[in-house]
């Protein structure tokens, strides 16, 4: 094997031509496109299902605080607070 030691932006060309960089990227634009168009969501799954949500919302509206809703379900009291936030939001819209 043969090293050459390249200045940076000879390598960095070396690499966007050989692993294709621009391709690369351009794919991955592509794909989540694609989810869009089916309707598919992108990013970290929900930690709650939607009806679970509007039982935990049932839940604060009579009168349970958010930290016992958060341990019932294995959440955190920020990810409760959260959910509320988004059902508001989502009330106003």
């Amino acid at each position: 094997m043969k090293i050459i030691n390249l200045c940076t932006s000879c390598h960095d060309k070396l690499h966007q031509q050989r692993y294709g960089a621009r391709k690369h990227s351009q794919r991955i634009k592509t794909a989540i496109a694609a989810r869009w168009a089916r309707g598919a969501s992108i990013g970290r799954p929900k930690k709650l299902m939607t009806h679970q949500c509007e039982e935990a919302l049932q839940r604060l509206e009579s009168g349970e605080s958010k930290a016992t809703v958060a341990r019932s379900y294995g959440l955190s009291n920020s990810t409760v607070s959260r959910i509320v936030r988004s059902a508001r939001l989502a009330h106003l819209a």
